[in-house]
């Protein structure tokens, strides 16, 4: 599953060591009986996670903040929960594409996990180490259509300099006032996406940077793409035909994989 997949490796890499309570395979156990959003993620909407969002801070008022940094496009607000007290500071963005929510419910899902077991060494230790700023849905107007681009058909991973969007704009803004140490900026691999010129559709995608070149700038502008991939369930793979856009396979592919969720509008922006 995205999300726990998700989950397991931002925790893996947040506390940087073994801890016998605290191991991707305890994490894989527990997580179904103890995930906080039970929806799929593609069918969580701004709305939902606004609700979502207001009932973690009900549950930890003393250790959590919520907070609005900015607003979308269309005005749909843009959250940020903070927890932890550490010195160093991680910040976690998902949804800059309005079509990859994957990472959603997983930050909410780890905020939860480590709130309800902050006196455990194990989440003590993240949270005593670290102060999290969680952005959960950066893209509010893509994420109601299910959409990459914001609803000025900007797409905001390509927004760093020009800043053309309110989106971008509240990101940047954010990066400079508080200075994170790390950021995580969380992506999906695209539904839609073949491995090759076959029907598989890609798993997982990894960016891996060129290094080794004489000059370091070519290792900053050349990155190559290693795709592994299994098959997904054959319904979807049934619908690539290539009488199929990608982008009808996607919308088709997710509401028969995520239990008929359907996103009003996008068909008549099409």
């Amino acid at each position: 599953m995205p999300s726990m997949s998700m989950l397991t490796l931002i925790l893996t890499l947040a506390l940087q060591s073994t801890m016998t309570g605290f191991t991707p395979d305890q994490l894989w156990q527990n997580w179904p009986d103890e995930r906080f959003v039970q929806s799929p993620a593609p069918c969580l909407r701004p709305a939902d996670l606004s609700s979502k969002l207001q009932r973690l801070a009900d549950l930890y008022p003393d250790t959590i903040e919520l907070e609005e940094i900015g607003r979308s496009f269309q005005g749909r607000p843009i959250h940020m929960v903070t927890l932890g007290h550490g010195s160093r500071t991680v910040l976690l963005w998902s949804q800059m594409h309005g079509d990859e929510p994957s990472a959603t419910p997983a930050l909410l899902d780890i905020a939860n996990f480590l709130l309800s077991r902050a006196g455990e060494p194990e989440a003590a230790a993240i949270l005593d180490d670290l102060t999290l700023l969680i952005i959960p849905m950066l893209n509010p107007d893509g994420s109601q259509i299910y959409e990459r681009r914001n609803q000025q058909a900007i797409d905001i991973n390509r927004d760093a300099r020009a800043l053309a969007s309110p989106e971008a704009r509240a990101l940047k803004e954010l990066r400079d006032q508080l200075e994170p140490s790390v950021g995580f900026n969380l992506h999906d691999q695209g539904i839609g996406t073949r491995v090759g010129n076959t029907d598989r559709g890609v798993a997982r995608s990894k960016k891996i940077s060129t290094f080794g070149k004489p000059k370091f700038e070519a290792a900053l502008n050349r990155t190559s793409k290693l795709r592994v991939s299994v098959a997904w369930r054959q319904g979807c793979n049934d619908l690539a035909t290539r009488r199929q856009s990608l982008r009808a396979m996607s919308r088709m592919c997710a509401g028969q994989m995520h239990r008929g969720c359907l996103f009003p509008g996008r068909m008549e922006r099409e």
